[in-house]
């Protein structure tokens, strides 16, 4: 039988294998004592490295939940990889610019938490007011500065994921975001995964209706090329190279590199 990338068996097995393989091949460079980095992504890397094993981890996570029986409840998981994946592009191609608006994003929040923290009289308040952050050090670009409609735009995608996707020509992929967004937050969907008809009436089942899909799977197998691309391609010697090009053949989607999206529009800037 010939095979055909798509949400089928073969596919899915062919995922499932793979994304274990990059995703042990990743384990085994998180062990080395310390990252040989190239000197152009020394700013980013460590970030990037970050979001790479939250990638691998919540693959392995839904790998567990999956084989346990936990389909629609890991699907949030998927959501997340998804997200951090694209991140990881973004980041890498944004630099330092880009680096600077996910600091500061992460001071606003932390700020914010400390006013509700503080507002709602947790007795934690006091201890969080006086920790100091070094991501308050990050400087933002005023508006004269030639990259604040960089800085501006950038911090558009990051906080909108729709936005992000755009960004790269992957609008294709937010629809099945959102269809994940369903399982994250309170919806009718996750509710009626446990409700099924019976004789016309509306009876209730233990565990989630379970689909044929393969998808979830094979996402995450895609991620884990994508994301291993960005931090192998930091790496001095790339040390991913040959497997995440062996696993992009594998799957059916051919070279790494024509899953590494690349920004449609350069970043504008002040004249």
């Amino acid at each position: 039988m010939t095979y055909t990338f798509g949400d089928n068996l073969a596919t899915g097995r062919r995922a499932w294998e793979l994304g274990h393989q990059i995703a042990d091949a990743a384990d085994r460079l998180g062990k080395t004592p310390a990252l040989d980095v190239r000197p152009e992504d020394a700013d980013v890397v460590y970030t990037l490295y970050g979001w790479w094993r939250f990638v691998v981890r919540s693959s392995r996570a839904y790998w567990l939940a999956w084989e346990n029986g936990y389909s629609v409840e890991s699907l949030p998981l998927v959501r997340n990889i998804l997200d951090h994946t694209v991140s990881m592009m973004w980041l890498h191609d944004g630099g330092e610019l880009a680096l600077t608006v996910v600091w500061n994003a992460g001071e606003t929040h932390r700020n914010k938490l400390i006013r509700n923290v503080v507002d709602t009289g947790w007795h934690t308040a006091k201890d969080l007011e006086t920790t100091s952050s070094p991501l308050a050090l990050i400087p933002t670009p005023d508006e004269n500065d030639p990259t604040y409609p960089a800085y501006q735009k950038l911090l558009g995608e990051f906080t909108h994921v729709d936005q992000l996707m755009a960004a790269y020509g992957r609008s294709t992929d937010y629809p099945v975001y959102r269809t994940l967004s369903a399982y994250s937050h309170a919806s009718a969907q996750s509710a009626n995964r446990y409700l099924e008809m019976k004789d016309g009436q509306v009876g209730v089942r233990l565990e989630p209706q379970r689909t044929d899909s393969h998808g979830p799977i094979i996402h995450i197998a895609m991620a884990l090329i994508q994301a291993g691309d960005v931090i192998s391609s930091c790496l001095a010697r790339d040390p991913l190279r040959q497997l995440l090009e062996r696993a992009a053949r594998d799957i059916g989607l051919g070279a790494p590199e024509l899953l590494r999206a690349a920004r449609k529009k350069a970043l504008p800037t002040n004249p």
